[in-house]
């Protein structure tokens, strides 16, 4: 449940970081996005993540 992760620190590897470029669909990214790790969404994938509050692009995994 995404419940259990809210106000919680967790690792999120960023795959989109700020400022990139969607491959697909000429979206740019207005913060870092990426995933929680070995973690399951109810679509199956990883819990997708945005980092709020990071003024500066990080590196992507």
């Amino acid at each position: 449940m995404l419940e259990n992760y809210l106000g919680k620190e967790v690792v999120v590897k960023v795959g989109r970081p700020l400022g990139s470029r969607h491959p697909k669909y000429n979206y740019i990214y207005p913060l870092n996005y990426g995933y929680i790790p070995g973690t399951k969404a109810a679509d199956r994938e990883e819990i997708d993540a945005y980092i709020l509050g990071e003024p500066n692009s990080l590196d992507k995994y």
